[in-house]
C-alpha cells in the first residue's frame, strides 16, 4: 500500500464563519434637516434704501429759492431774479451739481450767456467748483456758439474752417476800401446798398 502523497491527504480546511447580517437601512443617508419656513411676503417688501453719499457739491450755503433753482434738474426751468441776486451762482452751482453729483458728462452741457465777460466768469466759477470736470463743456455766447458750430461743421457747407466774421463797422470799413480802391463814388452808390447787394447775392 502506498502512502499518499502531501496534497494527496485531506486537510482539515477551516470554514469562515457566516458574516453578520447587515440591516437593510444601514446605508441610508441621514434624514436632512427641516427647511426655514420664509413668509410668501418677504419677497414684496421693500429693500432698505442705501445710505445716500455725501454730494460733491456743497449747497448749504445757498438760500432756500436758490437751493430749491438748483435741485431742480428735471425739465425746464425759469429763475427771475433782479440783479445782483445770484442767478449766475445759482447756474453755476446747478451745473456743477450735474455733473458732480447726478453723473451728466460736460459735453452734454451747453451753457449760454449774453457777453464774453459773462460767460468767462461762469467758467472760472465752474472750474472752482469741479476743478477736473468741465472739460468739454460749452459755456460760451450765442454767437460764440455758433461760430463754433460753423468752424467744425463748415465742410458740409462746402466751406473750410478758416474764416473770419466782421461785424457792421468792419463790414462798412471793408466796403469803403474796395470802392476807394476801385473808384468808385459813394455818393453815386451807396455802402449800405452795396452791403445789401453783397448779403443778397
Amino acid at each position: 500500500m502506498t502512502q499518499p502523497l502531501p496534497w494527496e491527504k485531506n486537510a482539515a480546511v477551516p470554514v469562515p464563519p457566516a458574516p453578520e447580517p447587515v440591516p437593510l437601512d444601514a446605508y441610508t443617508a441621514p434624514a436632512a434637516p427641516e427647511p426655514e419656513l420664509v413668509p410668501l411676503d418677504i419677497y414684496d417688501a421693500s429693500a432698505p434704501a442705501p445710505k445716500p453719499a455725501k454730494p460733491l457739491v456743497d449747497i448749504d450755503s445757498l438760500n432756500p429759492a436758490q437751493r430749491e433753482a438748483v435741485l431742480t434738474t428735471e425739465g425746464p426751468l425759469l429763475v427771475l431774479a433782479g440783479a445782483g441776486s445770484g442767478k449766475t451762482r445759482v447756474l453755476t452751482f446747478r451745473i456743477a451739481h450735474m455733473l458732480g453729483d447726478l453723473g451728466v458728462k460736460p459735453w452734454q452741457i451747453l451753457a449760454i450767456t449774453f457777453t464774453n465777460k459773462a460767460a468767462a466768469e461762469m467758467r472760472e466759477r465752474l472750474a472752482a467748483l469741479i476743478p477736473s470736470g468741465t472739460r468739454g463743456m460749452w459755456v460760451c455766447t450765442f454767437h460764440a456758439m455758433c461760430v463754433r458750430m460753423l468752424r467744425e461743421d463748415a465742410d458740409l457747407l462746402g466751406y473750410t474752417g478758416q474764416f473770419t466774421i466782421y461785424d457792421d463797422d468792419d463790414s462798412k470799413r471793408m466796403v469803403r476800401d474796395i470802392m476807394q480802391a476801385l473808384g468808385i463814388e459813394q455818393k453815386q452808390f451807396p455802402i449800405n446798398m452795396i452791403r445789401s447787394k453783397i448779403s443778397s447775392a
